[in-house]
């Protein structure tokens, strides 16, 4: 059983935990295809498949910047693709992406109920490979920002990203915090779980196709309108999901 006592504050993740962005990754990809065979004068049907399978390795490596992306996409189809027309793509992709993605429907909700209870409220998100376009995309994505006491985009404002625990030691020095004094909430256990805990967070990951990392998280929840209960429970016992920790990762 994991306790926790004299916590001040609740940091959390931005993609995944507060925004679904899940029917935008999907349709972002679909216009960087497009935009790319038109530019490569190839299938967009072959691009996507080539885009797909690149996709789950960059972001299994953290490679955030999307013009990498394109760029590497079209040297495995045998093709060249200059600078600034990946620059291009990449404008586009984010575009879509933020047309489509929305809030959680108990997001703003769940952030104004602990702000009234007293939480010091702050984000710790990887940057998007480009200065200032993860803040762009958040202070537009329609989560209320003036509740956080504090905004840190890794990769933008500190060099290293998650899961470097530097993210959340920094920004727990902002919040002249310790790391018992703060719970990390996350969508990613391979991404948000390692630094964290590190950094001596408690951590909660809220998923429902969580699996099996090597640092596990202190809770998993199913769903973030039990995130309020979590903190009021003073412990973590018995909301565990231990089920989800039998599905292997891809």
């Amino acid at each position: 059983m994991s306790e926790f006592r004299n916590l001040s504050a609740v940091v959390f993740d931005y993609d995944g935990t507060l925004v679904d962005y899940g029917e935008a990754r999907k349709a972002a990809l679909v216009t960087a295809a497009r935009l790319l065979a038109s530019e490569l004068s190839m299938d967009e049907r072959r691009v996507l498949l080539e885009l797909e399978a690149l996709q789950r390795s960059m972001e299994i490596y953290q490679t955030l910047d999307r013009d990498i992306w394109w760029l590497q996409a079209a040297r495995e189809l045998g093709a060249s693709l200059e600078n600034n027309v990946a620059a291009q793509v990449t404008a586009a992709y984010w575009r879509e992406w933020q047309k489509i993605a929305r809030p959680f429907p108990v997001a703003n909700k769940v952030l104004r109920a602990l702000k009234e209870k007293g939480y010091r409220l702050a984000l710790v998100a990887n940057t998007d490979g480009k200065p200032g376009m993860k803040f762009a995309r958040m202070s537009s994505s329609g989560i209320d920002m003036t509740v956080f006491d504090l905004i840190l985009v890794a990769g933008d404002d500190v060099p290293d990203t998650k899961p470097s625990p530097q993210p959340f030691i920094t920004a727990l020095g902002f919040l002249g915090l310790q790391g018992h004094e703060a719970i990390y909430v996350g969508d990613d256990p391979r991404v948000d779980v390692p630094g964290a805990k590190e950094a001596g967070m408690y951590v909660i990951i809220v998923s429902s196709s969580a699996c099996a990392q090597e640092v596990p998280p202190d809770i998993i929840l199913g769903d973030l309108t039990q995130l309020s209960l979590a903190l009021r429970s003073q412990r973590f016992r018995g909301l565990q999901l231990l089920t989800v920790w039998t599905r292997t990762c891809r």
